[in-house]
């Protein structure tokens, strides 16, 4: 039994579907002639096992039960014995045990090390199947995020108060009740008047608007969003990029 256990472990539950299912065929079959070559010889049948314990019922003594069902249970103490008593401390590979012959042909036959063979990749092939499911769903998740973004950032655009299309080069209009959440660069005319910050504004680069009465200066604006404390007045080359924070 020990090189199919080493053949075993070998297999990786990784391995996608038709290598699995090649691998566990290929295991069965040695299964099978391991099986078939201990089939030989008495003292590895479990067959025999199992006849000499039901035999035990027939002088067994015990009041209250009948010879049957004594020696149902002395068969089932057997096989737990061989199998998954104390962590299968006493398990035993013998004919019957590692393959079921033509039992193996049924829908629910098989041997002890075979049905657990067949479990195994019953099992594996339906982890597998879900974690595949699954990363299809954060896939048509993240496709969704993708759209809902996109819509989000069109209706920002939208919003876009029109007031600013109409400016011409080098002027501001103020946009009451807006906010810019972003975008701000570290410059700042708080304190100064309106015409002193146009100025200000005018004298950097990056700056395309300013918030009033806050003073910061903006690069651009990426979230448009609706406020009560404060006016933005931007120029007109940000276009659909600007304005404040209160």
């Amino acid at each position: 039994m020990t090189p199919c256990l080493n053949l075993l472990g070998k297999v990786k539950s990784s391995d996608p579907p038709a290598a699995l299912k090649a691998s566990v065929a290929a295991l069965l079959q040695l299964y099978a002639d391991v099986d078939e070559v201990m089939a030989a010889d008495e003292g590895f049948l479990l067959g025999a096992w199992l006849k000499n314990s039901r035999k035990i019922a027939s002088w067994d003594g015990s009041k209250g039960v009948t010879s049957a069902q004594l020696a149902d249970f002395y068969e089932w103490n057997s096989r737990v014995q061989v199998t998954t008593w104390a962590g299968g401390y006493s398990r035993r590979e013998w004919s019957g045990m590692v393959h079921g012959g033509a039992a193996e042909e049924q829908p629910n036959g098989s041997g002890y090390y075979s049905g657990r063979l067949k479990l195994y990749l019953k099992y594996t092939l339906k982890k597998q199947r879900e974690e595949q499911e699954q990363e299809q769903e954060q896939e048509q998740e993240q496709e969704q995020e993708q759209e809902q973004e996109q819509e989000q950032e069109q209706e920002q655009e939208q919003r876009m108060p029109a007031a600013l299309a109409a400016a011409g080069p080098n002027t501001f209009t103020a946009v009451a009740g807006m906010d810019c959440n972003w975008d701000d660069f570290g410059k700042s005319c708080k304190g100064q008047g309106v015409d002193a910050c146009k100025a200000a504004c005018l004298k950097q680069p990056k700056c395309v608007g300013f918030n009033y009465p806050g003073g910061i200066m903006k690069s651009g604006c990426t979230d448009w969003e609706k406020v009560r404390c404060c006016c933005c007045c931007c120029s007109s080359s940000c276009l659909r990029s600007c304005c404040c924070s209160c």
